[in-house]
């Protein structure tokens, strides 16, 4: 609780909250790239990427400095953007403004030392006082702790209480067809391979995750639902499985199967 943040985890604790808590949905069209995050792993490479889609770091710069300690006035200006927009990105140097606006909203209670490094303990505080709250799917994920453990994505959080768990399904099965993907090699560059359908068979269905088996360098694409963009692929070469959060979530509906298409960038390999 007492230790620093880097700017790697600020990135998970910040994408989560955003669109968990505020409901933010990032821009996939952004193109959003780095030159220091391949020693990353393909869960913080995804969570960087979609920081910089959703607008609160990394915008327009080349190096994110995954590794690099947080300090107060980055954590502020980053909290400010996630609550308020852009609304005080004007200021002179850039986080006078976001820092003040949240003392102002007693979110941030000491902006006297803007370089002090941040505390996790503190970052935790500071987001509860921000607000929101998680959808829980029963009276254990109620308690404010529990939902901020489930938040920042820490192994204490119940399993029932985990994002992707949280939908309300009693009896409902849901049948997944077989992906249908193209075959052999891809040229460089994004291109249409294929679809993949799934019927509900017993009730209405919310799916937030969907998880693939990889075979090949898949490393970049995204999933469309009706000409929609719902979710980005982000993945290393050296990945298994690709694991795709939804946004926003989709929902089949009983007795109406919905087909998702599926574009990726070759060479490629992919498995249901």
């Amino acid at each position: 609780m007492f230790g620093s943040l880097i700017r790697a985890h600020m990135a998970k604790m910040m994408v989560n909250y955003a669109e968990k808590v505020l409901g933010k949905t990032p821009d996939y069209l952004l193109p959003c790239s780095f030159s220091d995050i391949s020693d990353q792993s393909a869960e913080l490479k995804g969570y960087i990427i979609q920081a910089c889609q959703l607008g609160l770091m990394g915008v327009n710069i080349s190096a994110f400095n995954p590794n690099a300690i947080v300090t107060r006035a980055q954590f502020g200006t980053v909290l400010s953007r996630a609550l308020y927009d852009d609304m005080f990105n004007d200021g002179d140097p850039y986080y006078v403004n976001h820092l003040q606006a949240l003392k102002d909203a007693t979110i941030m209670t000491n902006i006297a030392n803007p370089n002090a490094p941040e505390v996790r303990g503190y970052v935790m505080l500071m987001m509860m006082r921000a607000g929101g709250q998680i959808e829980t799917a029963s009276s254990v994920c109620d308690n404010q702790q529990t939902q901020l453990l489930c938040l920042l994505g820490s192994a204490s959080c119940p399993s029932e209480c985990q994002p992707g768990n949280q939908a309300t399904i009693s009896s409902g099965t849901l049948t997944v067809g077989s992906a249908t993907i193209s075959a052999g090699s891809l040229p460089a560059g994004f291109k249409y391979i294929g679809s993949i359908k799934l019927t509900a068979t017993d009730e209405n269905i919310t799916i937030k995750t969907l998880r693939f088996q990889k075979v090949g360098n898949v490393t970049n694409g995204w999933i469309e639902d009706n000409g929609v963009k719902i979710a980005q692929i982000t993945s290393s070469a050296s990945d298994t499985t690709i694991t795709i959060n939804l946004s926003p979530n989709i929902t089949i509906t009983q007795g109406t199967p919905k087909t998702l298409s599926i574009f990726l960038e070759g060479p490629v390999g992919l498995t249901q």
